[in-house]
């Protein structure tokens, strides 16, 4: 409790939320950082116009008593008022994106300022969206209108002020940091996040009224002798700072304040778009397409072959939607992102978009401050970033499991004295002297061009009983964009077969309707799709050719045209891709 609350509305309203945080540089620019606040630390400052003579009188009298005690300061910024009689323990308002926190205190104040003296303190036991409750029971009932405000203890900084420029008319000032002295019972839980992520760590999206500031700096040393010298820098990157200015509506204060508590100022690291427009397409964009046409910015060589900054691009688009993408190959005059565009623009609308830079890196600042706007609950506020070199980048893309089938007879078949693609099973090894060829093609495979294949293999179902082992296979797979069936023999034997090959040997024997797998394909696979023309639902194929297995030594596997597809075989495959 504090020994005196100001119940003086305020014109001007300043709010700051301050961290501390420890930051250990190393030589090469890496950075240990440590949180030093367990919660975020609130100041004020604010100015009270006052023409009541008892409120001048009662301000006097408590900058002479109390100006170094602690006080009770609303914060007038997250002012709300009664949506129905306030009584007993409830006080219903909006408490949305305001500081209402259980176990803090509240002031319900007369409307009017003439009856500023006219409140109540309370302690807070439970937040709601619409609805305050209260320790105990309030003093009297507050009708609708009236106002609820929150209340902290603050530390003033021994120093208050009158200022008179009219006769019987004054504005006092007061600042005020919140008092940590005593023990606190409040328990401070970070805020949920709300936020977009990309490559899990969270993406600041909020546009500044316009960048205001950017200063590039690389830690070097000069040795110099007699006028001959060298430079030497441990850092392998340049280090990147950046100041913005923002005008902040009702809705996007809590937000950004929130922002800035879950990453406790400079402690924790986002992604954040330098704002600039760093790259101009040229030409228009199709939704489809992974690849934009770029003004000649040297690319290429300027930024493609730096993994600190210009990999990752901000796109957003004339509509205001966005999209982020990794670059995993230029040219001078273009850049080939990771994954689909998304959204067209015709040539006329190319200037509407804005294509930045993405950085990851975090404030530069542990302490935010807001200047709210007279009245309104708008602030505007400056905010520092700092671009990190060196700083891990360890997003791990999550696996994607997918399963494909062949979709037609004419996907399978197999030659061994003769060729077919219409039979009931496939022979898989050595029938009467003659060696068996499999093909297997799987259309519609939806794994991206470059995608890291971490498991991948074919799942057969037993035509009938078979126990003669070893059965002895390779399999490869067509070494091609887009596999097309085989219609014949020679088709078939002129198909490429990837570099990558695995030896599956068989050396249990198979029971009719069971299902069998094959060895890991990940090598073969990922041949297929590290192809540049590789896209994503295009079709693969699996050849499988008899190794040498002793004569009349083989496995049946059910077809397509099998029971109906039934028991086809099926391709599994788990990727990850950014």
């Amino acid at each position: 409790m504090s020994e005196v609350y100001l119940p003086l509305r305020a014109s001007k309203f300043t709010l700051s939320h301050i961290w501390r945080t420890n930051v250990q540089t190393s030589l090469n620019g890496t950075e240990k950082r440590s949180s030093l606040f367990s919660w975020p630390r609130v100041k004020i400052s604010m100015e009270m116009p006052c023409g009541i003579y008892k409120a001048q009188a009662w301000m006097r009298r408590n900058f002479y008593a109390h100006v170094d005690d602690t006080w009770g300061l609303p914060l007038w910024c997250d002012l709300s008022t009664l949506t129905s009689t306030a009584t007993g323990s409830t006080i219903p308002c909006d408490t949305t994106g305001r500081h209402f926190y259980e176990s803090r205190e509240c002031m319900v104040i007369n409307k009017l300022i003439s009856n500023w003296d006219d409140y109540e303190i309370c302690t807070i036991s439970g937040v709601a969206e619409n609805a305050i409750t209260i320790s105990g029971a309030l003093g009297k009932s507050w009708a609708a209108g009236n106002f609820v405000v929150p209340v902290y203890d603050f530390r003033t900084n021994f120093k208050g002020s009158i200022n008179r420029q009219v006769q019987e008319y004054d504005t006092i000032s007061m600042e005020g940091v919140e008092s940590f002295e005593s023990a606190r019972a409040f328990d401070y839980t970070a805020p949920a996040s709300g936020t977009v992520t990309y490559r899990d760590k969270e993406l600041f999206v909020y546009k500044p009224n316009s960048p205001k500031e950017e200063t590039w700096s690389r830690s070097a040393t000069l040795q110099q002798y007699l006028g001959k010298g060298f430079k030497h820098s441990y850092y392998s990157d340049t280090e990147r700072k950046h100041e913005y200015s923002f005008l902040l509506g009702a809705e996007e204060v809590p937000e950004v304040l929130d922002f800035f508590d879950r990453h406790k100022g400079r402690y924790s690291t986002f992604w954040f778009p330098t704002w600039n427009k760093d790259i101009k397409p040229a030409q228009a964009i199709n939704s489809s397409d992974t690849a934009i046409y770029i003004q000649d910015i040297d690319y290429d060589i300027s930024w493609f072959l730096n993994d600190t900054i210009g990999r990752h691009i901000y796109i957003q688009f004339p509509d205001g939607s966005y999209v982020c993408r990794r670059i995993i190959n230029a040219t001078s005059s273009t850049i080939i992102l990771n994954g689909t565009v998304g959204t067209s623009v015709s040539l006329a609308n190319l200037s509407k978009m804005h294509i930045s830079f993405l950085e990851l890196g975090r404030f530069d600042q542990d302490e935010i401050e807001l200047e709210y706007i007279q009245g309104r609950r708008i602030a505007q506020t400056t905010l520092y970033f700092h671009g990190l070199i060196n700083e891990v980048d360890d997003y791990v893309p999550p696996p994607v499991s997918i399963t494909v089938y062949p979709a037609a007879s004419g996907d399978d078949g197999y030659y061994y004295s003769a060729w077919n693609n219409n039979f009931a099973d496939l022979l898989l090894g050595d029938f009467g002297g003659y060696n068996g060829y499999v093909f297997l093609r799987f259309p519609n495979v939806t794994v991206p061009q470059g995608a890291t294949i971490s498991e991948a293999y074919i799942t057969f179902t037993a035509y009938s009983n078979k126990t003669g082992t070893p059965v002895l296979t390779k399999i490869y797979f067509n070494d091609s964009d887009n596999a097309t069936a085989p219609t014949d023999w020679t088709t078939q034997q002129a198909k490429v077969k990837t570099t990558a090959v695995v030896d599956w040997d068989i050396n249990i024997a198979w029971a009719n309707d069971s299902e069998y797998d094959t060895d890991d394909l990940s090598d073969v696979i990922q041949e297929v799709v590290d192809r540049p023309g590789w896209v994503s639902g295009n079709a693969m194929m699996a050849l499988i050719q008899d190794d040498g297995s002793a004569d009349g030594v083989y496995k049946n596997a059910s077809s397509y045209d099998y029971s109906s597809a039934a028991e086809k075989a099926e391709l599994h495959i788990t990727y990850s891709a950014e």
